[in-house]
């Protein structure tokens, strides 16, 4: 966690369009319970890079939560420049939806999840957040 913050920030790396309107309004909202700040790309300024903006913003998060519902090419470049930074990455997709990502995202761990039950993904955020802290706190106490 980066010192000078007073809460830990979580970057959420979803794909625009309106398949993904519920999950990100739902997400922030699930975030900041847990007492986190949430970092988005959007809105995007005209003519910015998308490439420098995603990568400024994950270098100033702790935590990613990507969805990988489909193949956007932003949530995977995303993805990739997160493990390149070593972040704690919480991997998400739409229930039934795995086989529309990228085959080499298979291997990794990944919750699904259901938009007209969002209470099981609710729980697997806040344990996912809460171990983070626990993590922190015994790195901080070392």
């Amino acid at each position: 966690m980066t010192s000078n913050k007073e809460k830990p920030t979580v970057f959420l790396s979803i794909p625009w369009g309106p398949k993904f309107a519920k999950i990100r309004t739902f997400l922030p909202t699930a975030i900041l319970k847990n007492n986190f700040d949430v970092s988005l790309i959007y809105p995007l300024e005209p003519g910015a890079s998308v490439v420098n903006r995603l990568s400024h913003l994950i270098k100033d998060s702790d935590i990613i939560i990507a969805d990988i519902t489909g193949n956007n090419p932003n949530v995977v470049f995303g993805l990739g420049f997160s493990q390149a930074l070593d972040k704690p990455i919480l991997l998400i997709v739409q229930r039934g939806t795995i086989q529309e990502s990228p085959a080499i995202i298979h291997q990794y761990m990944y919750l699904e999840y259901d938009l007209k039950n969002l209470k099981e993904l609710s729980r697997a955020i806040n344990a996912f957040l809460l171990n983070y802290k626990e993590q922190n706190k015994r790195k901080v106490k070392k």
